[in-house]
């Protein structure tokens, strides 16, 4: 079992894959050839495989040397592996082969770039001393001319009329060197200082249509600060602003229609203006009590114009609204708006206006009226609806077998308006047309209907009756109660006469 843990461990700490840095160009040894083996080595040609595709097994007491083109001072050492055994070395030869010194590589050595100081280097061999296994190697390499601390790269510049966005990658593989931050400045001057973790800054109150210089430096954990990428852009020309806004709007509503006028601003890239409706719903208690009464822009557009009035005609009666007027310019920027409310009024109720009817030679009769000239007109005969028609025709036959006619031989004809929201008049009863002949009923237009004469007397009644009532109780119950009077007197009389005879005249009795 500890056997078990103990490999889980190593594995762990060997086989895992490192965060390091990685054989970059300027190494010295890159995919060259050895130039002399010792031992048993398999795959040698990827002990400095620059991308570590597979790697090569130095076995017991083996080693691979490599030459360089010339006389080198060495400043770096990378041993890359996926497992570690003791006994491995590096040694460094000068042009005469001879040994200058060498460097024994621990398991803390590993993965990393280690800091050497080896002059006028020509050979340089990794030496497996470890008798008890085979090494594996992923790349080995020595670095000549090592550069300590790398810049930022990718420096990208976007620009706006009044800012600049700036985005870079942060160095990577910088060895023991740790990049703590980066400093931002622009045409000479510092302007802000970023830690390691930010890669984009945003440069704002800018002039428009003015050259910058931004520089950009890397700063690591031992205060260095590098030389820095430099650019330089330039600002946009700032677009156009909006054409100003309209004033003095007028707003003059009725029940079908909303009346709209304003002025027009005195700029030269005004090109149109732009009208946006929405209706207002009504809110509840609750919300008048805490929302209060704020008017938003409309959002709904229905007209543009570039003249200096609007009639909306598409409006419903009793309805509130909300009108937005927006300026355009000529390239195409909108303003924010002047919102006005406005709430149309009740629509009135509609009425038979004109015409009459006329009895055509058939025994016809053509009903006719000059108002309404919208919405539908209802015909009624004899109380009964008979058919309805649009208002626009102005005009019904009806045949004269479909006719009803009253006591005096007038058509039973009533009509009704209704308007185009479907309001309802009342409804009337034409007269014949100038020019026709009728009776003196015909010709009388009363100023009420029958069902208004017969409300107004039942009215007149229940007012007068009471006084009738009481003026005949003044004039009858006298003479009733005279009259009740002189029969209880007879009444009386009567009996008198029966119980009590009277004695006959000139008879005396006795006493």
């Amino acid at each position: 079992m500890k056997k078990r843990v103990l490999f889980l461990v190593f594995a762990m700490l060997f086989l895992v894959p490192f965060q390091s840095v990685l054989a970059a160009d300027d190494w010295l040894l890159t995919n060259k050839s050895p130039v002399e083996t010792q031992g048993s080595i398999n795959n040698v040609a990827n002990c400095n495989d620059e991308d570590q595709g597979s790697t090569c097994l130095m076995y017991e007491n083996s080693s691979v040397t490599y030459e360089l083109e010339s006389e080198s001072d060495i400043k770096r050492l990378q041993l890359y592996t996926s497992s570690y055994r003791v006994g491995i070395y590096v040694k460094f030869y000068d042009s005469n082969y001879r040994e200058i010194t060498q460097r024994s590589i621990s398991s803390n050595d590993l993965n990393k770039v280690l800091v050497i100081d080896v002059k006028n280097v020509k050979r340089v061999q990794l030496l497996n001393t470890n008798t008890t296994g085979a090494q594996s190697v992923k790349h080995f390499d020595v670095y000549g001319d090592v550069t300590l601390y790398k810049e930022i790269t990718n420096l990208n510049l976007t620009e706006s009329f009044n800012e600049i966005a700036l985005t870079w990658d942060i160095p990577s593989d910088t060895g023991e060197m740790i990049f703590s931050g980066s400093t931002i400045y622009r045409n000479g001057s510092l302007i802000k200082s970023l830690d390691s973790s930010i890669k984009t800054f945003t440069d704002t109150g800018l002039s428009a249509d003015t050259n910058y210089t931004y520089k950009i430096t890397a700063i690591y954990t031992d205060g260095h600060e590098t030389d820095g990428i430099t650019k330089g852009i330039k600002t946009l020309i700032p677009p156009p602003e909006p054409a100003g806004e309209v004033e003095n709007v007028e707003v003059k509503p009725s029940f079908n229609r909303v009346n709209l006028s304003w002025n027009l601003p005195e700029q030269d890239h005004l090109h149109h203006v732009n009208i946006y409706r929405d209706t207002i719903e009504e809110k509840g208690f609750f919300e008048n009590m805490f929302g209060g009464s704020v008017a938003y822009a409309a959002s709904t557009p229905i007209f543009e114009t570039n003249g200096t009035y609007f009639n909306d005609l598409s409006v419903e009666p009793e309805t509130k609204y909300e009108y937005t007027l927006k300026t355009e310019s000529t390239e195409g920027l909108e303003s924010e708006g002047v919102t006005v409310q406005t709430e149309t009024a009740v629509e009135p109720t509609p009425k038979i206006e004109g015409g009459g009817f006329t009895e055509t030679e058939d025994g016809d009769f053509l009903y006719s009226w000059s108002q309404p000239s919208s919405g539908k007109v209802k015909i009624y005969v004899d109380g009964e609806e008979y058919q309805t028609v649009d208002a626009s025709l102005k005009e019904l036959l009806i045949p004269k077998e479909d006719m009803k006619y009253d006591i005096w031989k007038n058509p039973k004809v009533s009509l009704q308006p209704i308007s185009e929201s479907g309001k309802e008049g009342t409804e009337t009863k034409p007269a014949p047309s100038e020019g026709e002949s009728g009776s003196p009923v015909d010709n009388i237009k009363m100023p009420f209907s029958t069902k208004d004469a017969v409300s107004s007397g039942m009215i007149l009644l229940t007012i007068v009756a009471p006084f009738v009532l009481l003026m005949l109780a003044f004039k009858f119950v006298p003479k009733m109660r005279n009259m009740i009077m002189s029969a209880f007197r007879k009444g009386q009389a009567t009996k008198q006469n029966v119980t009590e005879p009277r004695e006959p005249r000139g008879y005396r009795g006795e006493r």
